[in-house]
């Protein structure tokens, strides 16, 4: 299983752990108490809703609760769809404000449901509240629509064009801000969409620039059912430099340079394809059947840098500094059926996804660089195959036994079964069979099968009191095996036999892991909320790894892990225009090992690695808090603090390493500790009505210290970042707006191992400039002008790494019909 697949089902396992603790929330906060006499008095006046109420649902409601897609499907589209309601029922009770759950999470009654939510808009004012109570008294009447506007066909597009000149580094820029230089365009975006009188529409929307693309077509019917498809491709570009290293000091014979590049254009194209068919008609169980190909073709940029001879007075001097890059070409084909159904007060639902992996890559590093030469005397290719099937499905129950408590549980299941081969071949710069490796391995064969199990509690009988209890249990197996044939040419002389050197590898790994959760909330405080959470892990897992070739190897370990993890914190807004929040958090992790100092299969004595490791601690702290002051509607800042830190220490048995020489003392010892601080602050102006302003800064410093065991190579990481972005937006006219914005990045991780080691750490600073103007000659016509400026500058590289860019981009949007 690759990155993306684990990363795939661990989300799964996530959603099991946090889908009762949502909805618990949502659910105890509508059966909560309100009090009703905090609300302002409707307004004594007809209402309007075109002058009054649709501006309020523009600036606060209808990016969540519009047509696509709305949150807890509530929309407030259209008339029809605001009276039906959504997951929690009726929100809109004509006649009856007082009673109306719209009115209640607007007016921030309910602790928890504000609306809108924090950090995606201003609260109501008391002014926008009572013109909402008013419009519901007086019987929700809607504007008059036009329903032949309506349904006549909506198109806009947007060509583009963009030009960028770059000095310097030009594969840096492309790599950084993922932009190419030289000229392209296309369309920015374009937009086809059509509604018809049965409750149908239409939609197709992208853009198609140059090496970007997306188009999607979105066709259904209200109560029915959807079809969707879609394209969508970006390219990724590299920087084929190695590493910097300062070769041309005294005592150098020769000039070898200080960095190498490949001199190719390496970049990456990643896209997919898809198609969903769902059903939704009401009362029938809600189905969704979806196709996806993924795909990734192209060459990128690794760090397996390649090694660099420089002869000296006092000998060669050998550094990885020559880069390398790997060619990738990636699919994945994706099939899934997702069902969901409420039936006797339980809901249910089903996720089955199957996929089908082929991965293909080829990596190219040199082996040999020698002195004074200009080309690599010795070149390496590996290439690795990877086809893989996996199945997984995740069954999940959920109900609400009574007004304050609620269950859920769920059932994942996956398998995977995949094969790999791997060739790997050494060359001389002409593409002759060279001294070095040629290993190569066909049958590599992986089976894995997991099973979680879950189940949460949720309850609040007591008022303001909640509690989440959960559990989950993980069992899986994986098997795997291949048969390896280590060959190695030890002459550049073709006539010097390569003998086999075949040989077996087999890992088998059984894993059972429990986890236990608590969340505790407690709302009864005027204006604040108080809560905890703890979790506990244990797990036990066998590894068995057998090497039997020509690098033997043994290892049988049993690992048991506990883990804890606890979290408190609090939230208090004495004001309205005033808020304080702040947790911390503790986690630790033990690791005990269960074994014997290794052996070789045949009975020789190992080296001991890694069977003397006897046990690992991890342990974690940190806290956070945060401030946010609007003293006027004009006016808005926040503040936040976080500090993190992490330190580990490993025990050891009493070693000397067979191959090495070398001596562990035994005992526990320091591992490795790292931390960091990061203060931030937002600013958001608006001087005056047409004049926006907004800025964010952070600064963080970091530090990473590990055990050097008397290594000089190895040294303390320390540094810091600053980041800072700014924007600014300026109605000039009613036909006209400027804008602009900058940004600005630095790092400071430079190292000063120069002596032992290959200086590694980063010190840059990054400027990015863009001003624009955007003009409209009537409402279906409006031009687009922009300006940007980069700036990069690494010291740790001595200006190799550095540019400057000048950009500019142009559209021109017309939206039809006339």
């Amino acid at each position: 299983m690759n990155r993306e697949q684990a990363s795939k089902v661990i989300s799964e396992r996530s959603r099991l752990w946090t889908l009762g603790l949502g909805l618990w929330t949502a659910f105890a906060a509508f059966a909560a108490d309100v009090d009703v006499s905090k609300l302002p008095p409707p307004a004594a006046r007809p209402v309007d809703f075109a002058s009054d109420i649709k501006p309020i649902f523009e600036a606060a409601c209808l990016r969540c609760h519009g047509t696509e897609k709305p949150k807890g499907r509530f929309s407030l589209a259209t008339r029809d769809t605001a009276l039906k309601g959504g997951d929690n029922g009726v929100a809109i009770i004509p006649g009856d404000s007082a009673r109306s759950l719209l009115i209640h999470f607007v007016a921030g009654l309910v602790a928890d449901s504000e609306m809108p939510p924090s950090g995606k808009g201003d609260p109501l004012t008391r002014e926008q509240v009572a013109l909402l109570r008013a419009w519901i008294d007086q019987g929700v009447v809607w504007e008059r629509i036009d329903f032949a506007a309506q349904q006549a066909a909506q198109f806009s597009f947007t060509p583009a064009v963009r030009w960028v000149t770059v000095s310097g580094n030009a594969q840096k820029f492309q790599e950084h801000q993922w932009v190419r230089r030289g000229f392209s365009g296309g369309l920015a975006d374009f937009r086809l969409a059509q509604k018809l009188t049965n409750g149908a529409s239409f939609v197709a929307e992208g853009r198609a620039m140059t090496d970007d693309y997306k188009i999607t077509l979105d066709v259904r019917k209200e109560d029915v059912g959807f079809a969707r498809f879609g394209v969508d491709q970006f390219r990724h570009y590299y920087d084929d430099h190695g590493p910097y290293y300062p070769f041309r000091v005294s005592g150098f014979s020769s000039q070898t340079p200080n960095i190498f590049s490949l001199e190719r254009d390496l970049h990456l194209d990643t896209g997919k394809a898809f198609a969903e068919f769902g059903l939704t008609k009401p009362g029938w169980p809600q189905i969704v059947l979806g196709y996806e190909h993924q795909y990734r073709e192209g060459s990128k940029s690794t760090e397996e840098w390649g090694e660099v001879t420089q002869a000296t007075s006092s000998g060669p001097v050998v550094k990885h500094i020559y880069p390398a890059r790997q060619d990738v070409r990636d699919e994945a084909h994706i099939l899934r059926l997702d069902v969901s159904h409420e039936l006797a007060g339980v809901r249910f639902e089903d996720n089955l996804r199957a996929e089908f992996w082929s991965l293909d890559t080829k990596r190219t590093a040199d082996t040999r660089f020698g002195s004074g030469q200009i080309y690599p005397t010795s070149i390496t290719t590996t290439r690795e195959t990877h086809d893989q099937f996996l199945v997984a499905n995740t069954l999940r129950g959920e109900k609400p036994v009574n007004d304050w408590l609620f269950l859920s549980a769920g059932y994942l299941y996956s398998h995977l079964e995949a094969e790999a081969s791997m060739n790997q071949s050494t060359a001389d710069g002409v593409g002759l069979p060279a001294r070095g490796r040629f290993w190569h391995v066909d049958d590599i064969v992986l089976d894995e099968d997991a099973h979680v199990f879950n189940l949460n509690a949720l309850g609040g009988p007591w008022r303001g009191f909640t509690v989440s209890l959960g559990a989950m249990s993980e069992w899986s197996r994986r098997h795997g095996f291949g048969y390896p044939n280590t060959r190695e040419r030890i002459s550049d002389a073709p006539s010097v036999p390569m003998p086999n050197e075949f040989g077996r590898v087999a890992s088998d790994t059984d894993s059972v892991n429990v986890e236990e959760s608590v969340a505790l909330r407690y709302t009864a405080i005027p204006a604040t909320v108080l809560f905890a959470e703890a979790r506990l892990t244990q797990e036990h897992r066998n590894t068995y790894e057998e090497l039997d070739g020509d690098h033997d190897f043994l290892r049988d370990t049993d690992t048991a892990t506990d883990g804890f993890e606890g979290k408190v914190g609090f939230q208090v807004s004495p004001w309205r225009f005033l808020s304080f929040s702040a947790s911390g958090f503790q986690r630790r992790r033990d690791f005990d090992y269960f074994d014997q100092e290794d052996q070789q299969p045949h009975g020789a004595e190992g080296d001991g690695y890694p069977a003397f490791f006897q046990s690992r601690r991890t342990e974690s702290q940190g806290f956070n808090a945060r401030m946010v002051w609007r003293p006027a509607a004009w006016l808005k800042t926040t503040l936040s603090y976080e500090l993190a830190q992490t330190g580990r220490d490993t025990e050891t048995d009493h070693v000397v390493l067979q191959s090495t020489n070398l001596i562990t003392p035994g005992g526990r010892r320091f591992t490795s500790d790292d931390g960091s601080e990061t203060y931030s602050a937002n600013l958001t102006v608006m001087p005056l009505r047409r004049w926006f302003l907004s800025g964010t800064v952070s600064w963080q410093e970091s530090r990473t210290e590990t055990a050097d065991y008397g290594f000089p190579v190895v040294v303390p990481s320390r540094g810091e970042t600053l980041s800072l972005l700014g924007s600014s937006t300026f109605v000039l006219s009613a036909k006209t707006d400027l804008s602009g914005s900058y940004t600005f990045s630095r790092a400071r991780f430079g190292q000063d191992n120069f002596v032992s080691g290959l200086p590694l750490g980063i010190d840059y600073d990054l400027h990015g400039l863009q001003v624009g103007v955007t003009h409209r000659f009537n409402p279906r016509v409006m031009v687009g002008l922009q300006y940007g400026f980069y700036q990069y500058e690494e010291p740790t590289a001595r200006g190799f790494s550095d540019y400057r860019a000048h950009l500019i981009y142009a559209t021109l949007t017309v939206r039809l019909p006339r």
